[in-house]
């Protein structure tokens, strides 16, 4: 995706840190790396884990801090604005690596959540994919409950359920807790057996291009 943010100067670029925002503005997923936003363009910066998979994209490939010192020096930047949702420790660790100023920015975070507030006709149909992925591994799991299971059994099917209809991932740790523990809306799935009689509740769903789904469930058994 081309993005534009008007803060952008000869001087100031935008460093695009968070996982969650790099993808959305690259639609590409990696858990370490940067998109640099400047007045002539954008580059999305990955180490070499990423490198076969990133060579569809504009990218650099080197040691994250020299190639953007780099970067930095060749189009006279002096100052970068990052999200203000990063760590402190990031932060830190960003101001000792670069060679420039670096400005957790509230405005740059305004910006990027009012960009990701209204979807786009894609977000909508990875969502309703998740969502559509999630109801057909319950219905399955529905089947495969029965006295004598544990709750962790249960929780484990329903990952394999969610990926093998496609999910890239769980949108987070699945909750499904039964009888007493049920009273934890949000519980771990434990060794507890499955009784008759019992409620398990459950609180999953699935990540399709980066999107989740989110549904709770209370059943009874027997």
């Amino acid at each position: 995706m081309e993005q534009r943010l008007s803060f952008i100067t000869d001087k100031t670029a935008v460093l695009i840190v968070t996982p969650i925002n790099r993808r959305y503005l690259t639609g590409f997923p990696s858990s370490l790396g940067y998109l640099l936003m400047t007045v002539n363009g954008n580059t999305l910066f990955v180490d070499g884990r990423y490198f076969e998979a990133a060579t569809k994209k504009a990218v650099n490939t080197k040691k994250l801090d020299e190639q953007l010192n780099s970067e930095f020096a060749k189009q006279g930047i002096e100052e970068i604005l990052i999200e203000t949702e990063n760590e402190i420790r990031l932060f830190q660790t960003l101001k000792k690596m670069l060679n420039v100023e670096v400005t957790p920015s509230g405005s740059l975070s305004d910006n990027l959540l009012t960009l990701r507030s209204v979807k786009r006709t894609e977000e909508i149909e990875s969502i309703v994919e998740a969502q559509k992925i999630t109801e057909r591994a319950f219905d399955d799991i529905l089947k495969f409950i029965k006295v004598g299971i544990t709750e962790k059994d249960i929780a484990a099917m329903l990952e394999f359920k969610l990926k093998s209809y496609g999910a890239e991932n769980i949108a987070f740790d699945s909750v499904v807790v039964s009888g007493a523990n049920s009273s934890m809306p949000h519980g771990t799935p434990s060794d507890r057996k499955i009784e008759n009689g019992d409620f398990i509740t459950f609180d999953f769903g699935a990540v399709v291009n980066g999107y989740v789904s989110d549904m709770t469930r209370t059943v009874a058994v027997g």
